[in-house]
């Protein structure tokens, strides 16, 4: 737990989903956290940690160039993570132009404020984009080198922030050799803590809690799914790897070697009576595109850290949901809540023997 100790690590993004749980890792980790989010992009599961009094919180656009060198400049951090990106496909078809703007021109900015730092220091600079970035014409298993492509404008944007890094890095950033730059595909990630409107696992919490009917897009789609606490875990990982080995540009696929059918996780639900099959529905009219089928290569993963365990998918599901409903009935108890997921966050690094 050395290495992460009192560095000062800046993520943007921090009251998202992802965010609020890397808050909790780096928190127990002991480093010093400050965070970069919107007003409107709070998500509920931040509030209710009251992580806000925990880290040295800040609330603005990434679009905002200034506010993002201000802070960027005076800070020095020792690391910058980014998950300040807008993550829902939905959200991409009704307005595209927004998520252009936050997932292309904001990463950008944090880019641009990188390349002219002044700073002798390590900085490594860690950007989270996604297994949708890859041509979804690809029929394999995506690999780190797999071609980049897209069928709809979030998955579009999600390649482009795999070239804007890459660019930065040939053009600007090649000769800097105390900045580590890397970017990782993650799979889908479940777990406690996800209240965005449009992905399965939160649109069945609100199903369950008021008695609503689920409507579903495909339980045919297929997804590397993968829990939180796998993903921040490797997220760190990689971040410590890249740190030690100097390793100036990389790109990694952070997820499991299986995929499964939403079909799947609606048969754990209803074989534990978590979720009753007569509440759900289906969308007879698809207002989006979607790839059917996703699976991401996970050598890389497993090369650099040979004690890559799988995951429990069933496991992963039962826990999500059971962690949910603690977090409904105790949302106004912020300390008993931070103390409960700080401990389940603190026996997975200790199950894992993190570093």
């Amino acid at each position: 737990m050395i290495f992460f100790k009192n560095k000062k690590i800046l993520i943007l993004g921090c009251a998202g989903f992802t965010g609020t749980w890397m808050c909790i890792f780096l928190l127990l980790l002991k480093a010093k956290v400050y965070g970069v989010s919107k007003k409107e992009r709070k998500n509920k599961f931040f509030e209710y940690l009251g992580l806000r009094k925990r880290i040295s919180y800040n609330s603005f656009d990434i679009t905002n160039f200034s506010k993002l060198s201000k802070i960027i400049n005076k800070l020095q951090p020792d690391i910058i993570i980014h998950l300040a990106s807008q993550s829902i496909i939905q959200e991409a078809y009704i307005n595209p132009l927004k998520t252009i703007n936050t997932n292309i021109i904001g990463l950008s900015n944090l880019l641009e404020i990188v390349r002219n730092i002044n700073t002798q220091k390590k900085l490594s600079v860690f950007v989270a984009t996604s297994d949708k970035c890859y041509d979804p014409n690809n029929k394999s298993k995506h690999k780190e080198d797999s071609k980049l492509g897209c069928n709809e404008i979030y998955s579009a944007s999600k390649a482009c922030q795999e070239l804007i890094t890459k660019g930065y890095y040939e053009a600007f950033l090649k000769n800097k050799k105390n900045v580590f730059l890397v970017t990782c595909r993650a799979g889908n990630i479940l777990g406690p803590g996800d209240y965005n409107k449009g992905r399965i696992i939160p649109d069945i919490l609100q199903s369950i809690l008021y008695n609503k009917k689920l409507k579903i897009r495909n339980l045919k789609s297929t997804r590397p799914w993968q829990s939180i606490l796998y993903c921040s875990y490797y997220y760190l990982k990689i971040i410590y790897h890249i740190n030690k080995a100097n390793i100036n540009f990389s790109n990694w696929n952070v997820g499991p070697s299986k995929s499964f059918k939403v079909k799947k996780i609606i048969q754990i639900l209803e074989g534990n009576k978590i979720f009753k099959k007569n509440n759900l529905l289906f969308k007879s009219k698809i207002m989006f595109e979607e790839t059917k089928k996703l699976e991401i290569n996970n050598s890389k993963l497993k090369r650099h850290f040979k004690k890559l365990k799988k995951e429990n998918f069933k496991n992963i599901i039962i826990l999500t949901f059971k962690y949910y409903f603690l977090i409904e009935k105790n949302k106004k108890n912020k300390s008993f809540l931070f103390k409960t997921f700080s401990g389940i966050a603190n026996n997975f690094i200790i199950k894992k023997k993190f570093i």
